[in-house]
């Protein structure tokens, strides 16, 4: 910004010294001074030139800079939402879009439905084998929920062995379904130890 002001105050005194050679050049100069006039306004013009290029530069700098701040902005922004463990979207990213498919079941007038999904007896397991294989078993239930819920329904974690699924146009019945199906597949889910 310094340098732009910069090249205003230039432009400014650089039209400036054209209107007051353009005077001279109408006051009927002698040859000489008509050759002085001019050559001091090509000196003029080049100075004038050379710095706005240097400005070009500057501000071809500063735009990849701010570009490569603007790319750094997005991702932190989307890591702000992203659980760092299981790779779904946080509470944050819940809390957003359940406001925003609340808004859009409102206008629609359509269903809206959310499962709140807990993981029974999460700590003990965590005491017994440890947080490791804790860290696992919380991939491995986000995996298989997403394979258990469609596209347009978000799914995010809630807390720490809590889960929410939004379900978007999907009427109470529909939800029991997808609860259900939820809820059969990890009864019947067996763990297994892999040796590394």
């Amino acid at each position: 910004l310094k340098e732009v002001t910069e090249l205003t105050g230039q432009t400014e005194r650089y039209e400036s010294f054209i209107s007051g050679s353009v005077k001279m050049l109408s006051d009927n100069p002698s040859p000489d001074e008509v050759k002085n006039i001019v050559k001091t306004i090509i000196d003029e013009t080049k100075t004038l030139g050379n710095y706005g290029k240097t400005i070009q530069t500057k501000l071809v700098e500063t735009t990849d800079v701010l570009e490569n701040l603007k790319k750094d902005f997005e991702q932190v922004k989307t890591e702000a939402l992203v659980d760092f463990l299981t790779g779904i979207p946080n509470r944050k990213a819940f809390d957003q879009a359940l406001t925003e498919q609340i808004g859009d079941a409102k206008t629609d007038m359509k269903s809206l439905s959310l499962l709140l999904i807990d993981i029974d007896h999460f700590k003990r397991f965590n005491d017994e084998f440890g947080h490791l294989v804790g860290d696992h078993v919380l991939k491995f239930v986000v995996k298989k929920i997403r394979e258990l819920v469609k596209g347009r329904d978000f799914l995010a974690r809630f807390g720490g062995e809590e889960f929410a699924v939004i379900l978007p146009q999907t009427p109470l019945e529909g939800a029991q379904t997808v609860a259900e199906n939820i809820r059969s597949y990890f009864e019947h889910a067996k763990l297994k130890e892999i040796s590394t």
